[in-house]
């Protein structure tokens, strides 16, 4: 059975490792605070 694609284009699987307890809650905290505030500029 062939999984059906929600997308009609191909998408790319990006290289991601997960690595439990990486972070603690605290620092999980700070980096996602970080991240949110975070502003993208257009090239």
């Amino acid at each position: 059975m062939k999984q059906m694609s929600l997308f009609n284009e191909p998408t790319t699987v990006l290289p991601v490792s997960y690595y439990p307890e990486l972070l603690n809650k605290e620092e999980a905290d700070e980096l996602y605070q970080h991240c949110q505030e975070l502003q993208y500029v257009m090239p």
